[in-house]
């Protein structure tokens, strides 16, 4: 059986005092997929037990996808997956529960 394969965007900010970011997802039926632990971890979010954000997505109503992934020969997971609109909406949830 095929499962998605990782790939990584790498974001580097002019501000050297600014950490690079990795972002990692995967294509499923054309559409991208972010990992939500690397979404979440930039929002300023805390890992729940199984270290991949399901609760936190579920309390924020983001939907999710739970799927094996593919990574330079290694298969692991299953890993919460989100949609680009899934993620963008976490982060806003994330913002608003950082300026309480």
């Amino acid at each position: 059986m095929e499962h998605p394969r990782i790939n990584a965007m790498f974001i580097v900010s002019h501000d050297e005092t600014i950490p690079p970011m990795r972002l990692r997802f995967v294509e499923i039926d054309g559409a991208s997929h972010f990992l939500a632990k690397d979404t979440a971890q930039y929002a300023g979010l805390q890992a729940d037990e199984d270290g991949d954000f399901r609760s936190t997505l579920a309390a924020f109503d983001v939907p999710f996808t739970d799927s094996l992934v593919h990574d330079r020969g290694n298969t692991f997971g299953p890993v919460a997956l989100v949609t680009e609109e899934g993620a963008a909406r976490l982060r806003t949830e994330a913002k608003k529960q950082n300026e309480r």
